[in-house]
């Protein structure tokens, strides 16, 4: 079994950038931990009007500034952000954040219990 995370950013035009800057942060080995700091000050994020607050963020996570700057001002992963977000739509995306175990859908934030006995299900136990 293996992890895959999807960008569905549809909230705000701001969480297409955030969903960017978290590649540009993965372009540096840093995808889980910039995406775990931009959940946490989701506020913050939101309220923002521009990349400022993302490029904080980076900085926070000592990530190269100058790479990250470069990445998310020149929209590097657009096209991924809006391809990923087109093919969630098509899935039937209607949440966030939506899980899928081996084709079993669970939109929005399953409880453990949940969220467990798919897996299991799913590994044959």
């Amino acid at each position: 079994m293996r992890l895959l995370h999807r960008h569905y950013a549809f909230l705000a035009p701001g969480s297409v950038l955030a969903s960017e800057a978290s590649e540009c942060a993965a372009d540096q080995g840093q995808f889980w931990p910039y995406r775990r700091l931009v959940f946490e000050r989701q506020q913050e994020v939101r309220a923002a009007s521009g990349p400022d607050v993302l490029k904080r963020l980076a900085a926070e996570l000592r990530l190269d500034g100058r790479l990250f700057a470069t990445c998310v001002d020149g929209r590097k992963h657009t096209e991924r952000v809006m391809a990923e977000r087109a093919a969630g739509q098509r899935a039937g995306v209607n949440a966030t954040p939506t899980i899928v175990v081996q084709g079993q859908r669970l939109p929005g934030v399953p409880d453990y219990a949940a969220l467990q006995a798919a897996i299991r299900a799913a590994l044959g136990r």
